[in-house]
């Protein structure tokens, strides 16, 4: 009887465990980026609930004016661009907080949240301009400070370029200095993140957000 108990305890455990972080095992998935609210809309991850509406509204009309919302000059902007459905989804599921969280992880931040508008990056960034965007982050990882914004940031931009390849190349045949350039992506960006998993400050960042999304 003790016997059975033992091995039943571990078991619900570990189905707790898997329920408890069930919206992050549902977005692990190849389209990770390509699903992402943030890069859908083009909103910064530090939008406020006000400016999604305002960007749902502006949606909407374009929709009855038969128009594409433009996305084009959004970091990373998804080709095809996302329809306004897809827009209008993206938007909803930044309704869910857990959902929203993983989307924001997985995407730019700013050096403080809610202060995007006036992060040089993310200026740069609503220009379309990610290279300037790329300059500032990694001047910020080689300056010695331990900017682990910058680092995260940096990673997502290897990720990203990694797995938008990785799915480029399940269509077509991709060269050998291709298939180069994809294994240093995936080195640079999986670099970082062991990094940062060690890194107090990061999760307590981490931790501060989820506070401020209640």
């Amino acid at each position: 009887m003790s016997t059975t108990g033992q091995s039943e305890a571990p078991q619900s455990s570990r189905k707790q465990d898997s329920l408890a972080c069930l919206p992050l095992i549902e977005a692990a998935t190849q389209d990770l980026f390509r699903k992402n609210a943030f890069r859908i809309t083009g909103l910064s991850v530090d939008a406020t609930p006000r400016e999604m509406e305002r960007h749902a509204g502006k949606i909407k009309m374009l929709a009855e004016f038969g128009q594409a919302s433009d996305t084009a000059v959004a970091p990373f902007a998804i080709n095809p661009p996302p329809s306004l459905d897809d827009i209008r989804d993206a938007i909803q599921k930044t309704k869910d907080p857990e959902k929203r969280l993983i989307d924001e992880f997985f995407w730019f931040w700013p050096e403080e949240f809610g202060k995007s508008q006036s992060d040089p990056a993310f200026q740069a960034l609503e220009k379309g301009d990610v290279q300037k965007a790329l300059e500032i982050w990694t001047a910020k990882e080689k300056s010695g400070s331990g900017d682990f914004v910058a680092s995260h940031n940096l990673a997502l931009v290897h990720q990203i370029s990694a797995l938008d390849w990785e799915l480029l190349a399940l269509k077509s045949d991709v060269g050998a200095e291709q298939r180069e350039k994809i294994n240093e992506n995936w080195k640079d960006a999986f670099k970082r993140w062991k990094t940062l998993t060690d890194n107090e400050r990061f999760w307590e960042k981490v931790t501060a957000r989820i506070r401020q999304l209640n």
